[in-house]
């Protein structure tokens, strides 16, 4: 895999996938950010926690397809530090090389295929009033 991708972009994801990703003992793999690369210039990050998940697609340039799975927490903090425009995700021996102007930085990867598959719901959803909404989650809120 190979990928150049906007740091605002993906760090951003990343803020927002960290938070579904959490540290658990006996799946280390649910700790980690499923990155999927595709043919047609999208990078699709996924993460779950087994009681929800999140999917995220962001549009970079993809050199090579590829699906790896990667600590969120070691990556987010990587990508923190990054103060270039476009980073380089590229993978080499089960490690992520994420590169940034001369920067270069190596996160060992998890296999991808212990990674769980994410359901996806098949419905159109239901329109709600605000006020309706807000009360429900004021009356079971603590």
């Amino acid at each position: 895999m190979k990928v150049i991708i906007n740091q605002e972009e993906l760090l951003h994801t990343l803020e927002l996938i960290g938070r579904v990703s959490t540290k658990h003992v006996t799946l280390p793999v649910l700790q980690c950010v499923l990155i999927a690369a595709n043919e047609n210039g999208s990078v699709t990050f996924s993460a779950t926690n087994l009681e929800i998940s999140v999917e995220s697609v962001i549009n970079g340039t993809v050199e090579e397809a590829g699906v790896v799975a990667v600590p969120t927490t070691t990556f987010l903090q990587s990508i923190q530090f990054v103060t270039k425009k476009d980073v380089t995700l590229r993978v080499s021996e089960g490690v992520l090389v994420v590169e940034a102007g001369s920067g270069v930085t190596k996160i060992n990867t998890f296999p991808h295929e212990e990674f769980p598959r994410l359901t996806r719901l098949q419905s159109t959803g239901q329109v709600i009033k605000r006020q309706f909404f807000s009360l429900g989650i004021k009356t079971v809120s603590f």
